[in-house]
């Protein structure tokens, strides 16, 4: 079987005021990364959210290796959005396993 892409795992944590949930917060992410980047090139992304605590307010989204560094910029942009204060990003690494040993509970959800 043929990889199309590699996968590569963000953590990270959101300050909201106000109760965000998964698809809630995806939604904004996806609609900020096209108004940044354009339809076509955040469809090649692979984004989707692995876990999301609207407890801890910790998450974990998954993207195409090429796309890490918009991401990351693109989850610093998302600040003062729909009730959403930051979002910062905790850690990256190429596994879910990994991220997790990496950054513990921060990354655990």
């Amino acid at each position: 079987m043929i990889r199309l892409f590699r996968k590569r795992y963000i953590a990270f944590k959101v300050y909201s005021s106000i109760f965000v949930s998964k698809r809630e917060l995806l939604t904004i992410f996806l609609t900020k990364a096209i108004a940044l980047y354009g339809r076509e090139n955040v469809e090649r992304w692979h984004i989707r959210i692995i876990e999301y605590d609207s407890q801890t307010h910790y998450g974990i989204v998954r993207c195409n290796h090429t796309a890490v560094q918009m991401l990351r910029t693109l989850l610093e942009e998302v600040s003062q959005t729909d009730g959403i204060d930051n979002v910062k990003t905790v850690g990256t690494s190429g596994s879910l396993r990994a991220l997790k040993r990496k950054f513990g509970d921060k990354a655990t959800i």
